[in-house]
């Protein structure tokens, strides 16, 4: 899908050009901006002809109430309906669907240039936002900016300017999606005093990365019109022909004769130039999987505009006040510098080459592809997350190696193949929680490292080796004000330092080694927190370097006479302790990773049926599918249909509609199962869902003994129960009720007896 504001599509070019458009990015959709066409025309049968996008087209726009008319939405009726929901002047809200198949809810908006106007806008839109617990996209052009650099040139932007946009994002929990192609959407199309301004964006809510987590919109050349349009994709791959580079550094590497060996000792088939044909093809395949084959394009780019950068600089020394020539150095630069952080991510990469490689010959091992989904998160957790903590105590892994890690992580966990992408259902940085916020165990990368870092921090507070001795005298503190000129690794364990700031209680002792103005040992806050700014800026210059225990002579306080007397009050009230360990982790003094891990997702809500899922005598076997359950992530046909999959709707057991929902427990089949298994269950006048089966388990008088063999038999029953439907769906055997029971009475019977 994709909007653009083509200022007036009331001419044959305009249209030419929306057609282009569809052509060359393949929309189904397309949401057109500022028509400038009055309501009465659209009753023309030869006007609605000569303005038709799509074969098989059908429309809707706000024309009746906005004049002339503001957006017009047009749609290949054939791929996607769209079914509208709420209209106004500035937006239009609706549905769009492939088939039957929900897609998303899309607004479009094209924005008022008054600002009262636009406050309604944003109101009609938090309205819709309170409500919406589906994914949802915005669209358009909101004729106002987020920041003060997404406009060059003219007067500059005032922060008072910048804060609707950014209200309503923060207000309705929008996210801005990322993009490629152009910053700027806009251009006033004069040369004397030109601006470029972003004004179209797409703005989605986190639903939307769930279902769709690669999505992300393209701003393309604004062709006739001033506005750029803007392209919204899903990320799937699609392919694009474009032509072969051979690079002859690849003579010199081994792998590249060997892939010619042995493409072209392949017996021919065909006539010579057929069998050439199909050779060269194979090999460009072939040379395609390495990783050699675009690692010159980095370099060669930032050489290419390196020696552009240089060309037009030469030429701005004879003209500098050119328009044309500073625009090309601004283009140039920009693109240079992009060029510049690529390769230095590139060469970052690089050295973690070696993990990737250990990584993924695990998870594409015998062994592995041997793992059941329970064996995979053994796996997971006790295999490759401790050779990836490792490497994290000893470097700082870059953020694409991490996305690298995760993926790969993801593909395994949940299609057992890393080679082959397959529908996930449930996103990695959910899966990746702890179990009592809805995770299933596993750790993230980011909780690793913040956890190194806790760790760090600990150390720093607690010993005094070479290191931290350099550091201290270097830094002065971990929470002293960042700077630029610290290193990045400093920097990221400031952050963290900050960020358990109220974790740590800093108990002084005579020879404790604190910073007396910059660490947190004053009631949970530094000195130069509680002290006035004259006096601040005073004792800072003076006391820079000095540590708590030059202010304590023989266990009593020795405060400077320059200090504030309120502070001096608030430091003679702390007391000076033997204690052996100066520093308490939340009343601990010896705290742990996992301590330090659960502060990393403290932020978090416990989900209310964790408990059952995980209590103390689960079979991972069964919690894990009873874990899928709960957070949709098992592949029923709703789901399916939902993302686009042509699916039969139908329940294999009952013919009803299957949801998670009905297939634990509303449906017939699964329930009866379920009353074999305990018998309370056919008191029950309606028939539970999953949180309801185990509520009502829970609620019963029952010892915990027979709690936690009833929750085990739960999520046995999932487990066969999604095992029965998937032998009936691909295996072609169906199984009654009974036999599931017995089955499952079996399978606890072996678990308890062991």
């Amino acid at each position: 899908m994709a909007s653009w504001n083509i200022r007036g599509f009331n001419n044959p070019a305009k249209v030419t050009s929306c057609k282009n458009l569809i052509k060359n990015y393949n929309l189904d959709i397309l949401f057109i901006l500022e028509a400038k066409i009055n309501n009465p025309v659209t009753m023309d049968s030869w006007f609605l002809a000569s303005h038709t996008l799509f074969p098989h087209e059908d429309s809707y726009n706000n024309f009746s109430l906005s004049n002339p008319g503001r957006i017009w939405i047009k749609w290949n009726t054939q791929k996607v309906s769209f079914k509208p929901l709420f209209t106004s002047s500035q937006l239009i809200h609706g549905e769009l669907l492939v088939g039957t198949a929900f897609v998303g809810n899309i607004s479009v908006v094209y924005a008022s240039n008054s600002i009262t106007e636009r406050q309604l806008l944003w109101n009609q839109l938090t309205h819709i936002a309170e409500n919406m617990n589906a994914p949802w996209t915005i669209l358009g052009d909101y004729n106002c900016c987020r920041f003060t650099h997404e406009k060059a040139g003219g007067i500059p932007l005032h922060s008072s300017k910048l804060g609707e946009l950014n209200n309503f994002i923060f207000k309705s929990g929008m996210i801005d999606l990322a993009s490629v192609g152009h910053s700027y959407t806009w251009f006033n199309q004069r040369t004397d005093n030109p601006i470029h301004i972003k004004l179209d964006r797409v703005l989605v809510n986190s639903h939307w990365l769930n279902v769709y987590p690669k999505s992300f919109y393209n701003v393309a050349d604004p062709g006739i019109s001033d506005h750029s349009p803007i392209i919204l994709l899903d990320g799937s791959n699609f392919k694009r022909n474009h032509r072969f580079l051979f690079k002859n550094y690849w003579t010199k590497i081994p792998a590249f004769w060997d892939d010619i060996i042995a493409v072209f000792s392949q017996p021919d088939n065909a006539s010579p130039i057929c069998a050439l044909y199909h050779k060269l093809k194979t090999l460009k395949q072939h040379i395609k999987r390495h990783n050699w084959n675009s690692s010159n394009t980095l370099k060669g780019k930032l050489d290419h505009f390196t020696e552009l950068q240089k060309v037009i600089l030469t030429q701005i020394q004879n003209n500098p006040l050119d328009h044309s020539l500073n625009n090309q150095l601004k283009e140039v630069n920009m693109k240079l510098s992009e060029a510049n952080n690529n390769w230095i991510n590139w060469i970052k990469q690089r050295d973690f080459h070696p993990l990737i490689r250990k990584l993924t010959s695990a998870l594409d091992g015998w062994k592995a592809k041997c793992l059941s989904f329970a064996g995979r998160i053994q796996f997971l957790r006790y295999t490759i997350f401790s050779t990836v903590a490792y490497w994290i105590r000893g470097s700082y892994i870059p953020k694409g190696c991490c996305n690298t890690i995760n993926k790969i992580c993801s593909r395994f966990l949940f299609g057992g193949d890393i080679t082959q992408k397959k529908l996930q259902m449930i996103a990695w940085k959910d899966t990746c929680l702890p179990k009592k916020y809805g995770g299933i165990g596993l750790p993230s990368i980011e909780s690793l490292t913040h956890s190194f870092g806790c760790s760090l921090i600990w150390r720093f507070l607690h010993q005094d080796n070479f290191l931290f001795t350099w550091w201290k005298d270097h830094y002065h503190s971990l929470w002293y004000p960042h700077s630029t000129k610290n290193s990045n690794f400093w920097n990221h364990l400031s952050i963290i330092a900050s960020k358990i700031k109220q974790c740590l209680t800093l108990r002084i002792h005579s020879t404790c080694s604190y910073s007396l103005l910059w660490d947190p040992w004053c009631k949970g806050k530094s000195i130069m927190e509680i002290t006035p700014p004259p006096d601040a800026n005073s004792i800072s210059r003076t006391y820079m370097d000095w540590q708590v225990k030059n202010v304590i002579e023989h266990g009593n306080w020795l405060i400077p006479f320059d200090f504030n007397q309120n502070i001096v009050a608030e430091i003679i009230q702390i007391p000076i302790t033997d204690a052996a360990t100066g520093c308490l982790w939340f009343n601990t003094t010896s705290p742990n990773s996992k301590a330090y891990r659960m502060q990393y997702y403290s932020n978090l809500s416990e989900v209310s049926w964790y408990k059952y899922v995980w209590h103390k005598r689960y079979a991972l076997r069964f919690s894990a599918y009873a874990w899928l359950a709960f957070k949709t992530g098992l592949k029923t046909a709703d789901q399916l249909i939902r993302r686009g999959i042509s699916v039969e709707a139908k329940c294999k057991f009952c013919a009803e509609t299957e949801t998670h929902s009905h297939l634990f427990f509303e449906c017939d089949f699964s329930f009866h199962i379920l009353k074999l298994l305990i018998p309370g269950f056919e008191s029950l006048l309606l028939r539970p869902n999953l949180f309801q089966a185990y509520c009502f388990i829970s609620e019963q008088n029952y010892s915990l003994d027979i709690n936690y063999l009833y929750s085990l038999l739960i999520g046995a029953t999932i487990y066969y129960i999604w095992r029965a439907r998937n032998d009936r769906l691909y295996g072609n055997s169906a199984d009654c009720p009974t036999s599931v029971a017995k089955t499952i009475k079996r399978a606890i019977l072996f678990k308890t007896s062991h």
